[in-house]
């Protein structure tokens, strides 16, 4: 349970196991989400974007997109351990097509949708417009060997602006994580606490500060 091989088209019995684990779970797991090619793309955009900044010791922001340095002990505002050494690339689909189409794939938005609940995903709104569902946030984040931080337990509802907090209290929500490298326990994978979705906002102290 929680875990499916296909983005769309799954049987009755399979999409109510699927929708109902993620309702007790908060997670699950698609494989396939998108194909190798894609993902060799995003691959090919992120170090695109990193070659531009291999310069930089500081974090900044450079058309729309913001690069944010590791630093030593893994808090903002500090220097890069070494010059383009990058904990986080936020919005780069501003700059990357890649990262543009990754934000409005079908298949994505049909996990939303069919697995998660998310109303609009899939076909026009009432007044026949385009669907309602948008894209708040998108990001990469990486972890450099030897040199990268973990991240604190936290509930990324917690750093959400205040338009997009609004839009979330209002309409709900969920994380689409992609995977563009290898993940497992053994490098620093993106682990979970089943649960705790139904328990409300734990970390609200951890606003705008998710590096504590």
């Amino acid at each position: 349970p929680g875990e499916t091989s296909t983005s769309r088209g799954w049987c009755d019995d399979e999409l109510e196991a699927l929708r109902g684990h993620y309702a007790s779970e908060g997670w699950v797991v698609v494989r396939g989400l998108i194909t190798a090619d894609e993902v060799h793309d995003l691959q090919l955009a992120t170090d695109a974007l990193q070659a531009e900044v291999a310069h930089i010791t500081r974090s900044v922001r450079d058309r729309g997109v913001f690069f944010e340095v590791q630093s030593q002990s893994g808090r903002k505002g500090e220097p890069a351990v070494a010059p383009g050494v990058l904990r986080k690339i936020t919005s780069p689909s501003k700059r990357s097509p890649a990262f543009a189409s990754l934000a409005h794939h079908p298949n994505v938005r049909s996990v939303c949708a069919q697995l998660c609940g998310v109303s609009g995903a899939e076909g026009h709104d009432v007044s026949g417009r385009e669907p309602t569902i948008r894209c708040v946030v998108d990001q990469v984040n990486l972890k450099h060997p030897k040199v990268g931080t973990g991240f604190p337990w936290h509930q990324d509802v917690s750093f959400l602006k205040r338009d997009a907090r609004r839009a979330f209290e209002s309409h709900g929500g969920c994380n689409a994580v992609v995977a563009l490298d290898h993940s497992h326990e053994r490098n620093g994978g993106f682990t979970v606490l089943g649960g705790t979705h139904l328990c409300g906002e734990r970390w609200s102290d951890l606003r705008d500060a998710y590096d504590g």
